[in-house]
């Protein structure tokens, strides 16, 4: 049997689809490739490149595979404008819907949900999972809908589901890495400043200073959604886990390891963003998922995550326009 991973060509999701088939599991990869990437797909997954909302094209995966369990990391990013924004969440939720009714269709009854620490919104440090969600952000707000979505189909029809809420992922394996079309991810930001496609890092820091956040290498959460799939396998219930390592820091301080790993000087310049990785204090408790799911974290180094980022930008200038695309 398989795991059908939603989004499996993104920058999570690619990640997860090599940790699978690290761990022998045969994996089928959807994806739309409208933010993915055809050269991050394994090449031993099975890949359709389609939209989950295309409900025919989501049931002939469901027929063509033996599909035992889903992660889903489909989600489409919500824009800043406002004139933009009901779309996005539009097209978020029908994706969830199609998703969902085509897995009840063919009694797959398991999910692995790749959702946010954004729908905690500004609430008191540290955050848990009994914090309750208050969105702020379209991002958190959609992504708090899709978990409601699963809460309901578990009352409805007895969908198992496990809700990761991760907080800022970077990092990067030897062999994939992020490479987005929109940039907002500070990290990223920053090495694509050292690399010259930047003129300085721009960030967004409260008047306040307490911009801080929780870094968590993608490495770590690839690991921790297959222990959620492992958990649904010995038929526990459904929970939500945060995923961080409980540690935050500044902008400021990203930017002085970022000079350190690379070697290159960086200008940063504050300016005013409203983009989804705006300069909130933000940090968590993650003890859930370490004692449930086991769930031990090996890259919670600062300097080691923007190492392995820089390393894979460095050798990647260009993302994956860089890359061949790899034949299965």
């Amino acid at each position: 049997m398989s795991i059908l991973v939603v989004g499996g060509a993104g920058y999570i999701g690619s990640h997860a689809v090599y940790t699978l088939i690290e761990k022998k599991e045969r994996v089928v990869v959807v994806d739309s490739l409208a933010t993915g990437h055809a050269e991050a797909v394994h090449p031993e997954a099975a890949f359709y490149k389609g939209d989950i909302r295309d409900r025919h094209f989501l049931k002939q995966v469901f027929e063509n595979e033996d599909i035992e369990a889903v992660m889903h990391f489909a989600a489409s990013p919500i824009p800043s404008q406002s004139n933009r924004v009901f779309s996005s969440f539009n097209a978020n939720m029908i994706g969830m819907e199609t998703l969902l009714d085509v897995m009840k269709e063919y009694d797959v009854s398991r999910i692995v949900f790749a959702s946010s620490a954004a729908v905690y919104g500004s609430p008191e440090l540290p955050v848990t999972e009994e914090t309750e969600p208050e969105p702020v952000h379209p991002h958190g707000k959609v992504k708090c809908m899709m978990e409601k979505m699963l809460m309901e189909a578990e009352k409805a029809y007895g969908l198992k589901y496990v809700i990761l809420r991760s907080f800022n992922a970077c990092g990067a394996s030897a062999i994939i890495g992020e490479d987005r079309r929109s940039e907002t991810h500070l990290i990223s930001k920053v090495l694509r400043t050292a690399l010259g496609h930047l003129p300085f890092v721009h960030i967004d820091q409260p008047e306040d200073g307490t911009g801080f956040r929780d870094y968590i290498h993608v490495q770590d959460l690839a690991e921790a959604h297959v222990l959620a799939i492992s958990h649904l396998r010995k038929g526990k219930d459904s929970r939500i886990y945060n995923l961080s390592y409980g540690e935050s820091y500044s902008a400021e301080q990203i930017i002085l390891a970022a000079q350190y790993v690379t070697g290159i000087p960086l200008i940063a310049a504050n300016l005013t963003e409203t983009d989804i990785d705006s300069q909130e204090t933000l940090t968590a408790c993650s003890s859930r998922a370490r004692k449930e799911l086991g769930w031990t974290p090996k890259h919670n180094s600062l300097i080691a995550i923007i190492r392995d980022a820089w390393n894979w930008h460095s050798a990647n200038p260009n993302g994956f326009a860089s890359v061949k695309v790899r034949q299965g």
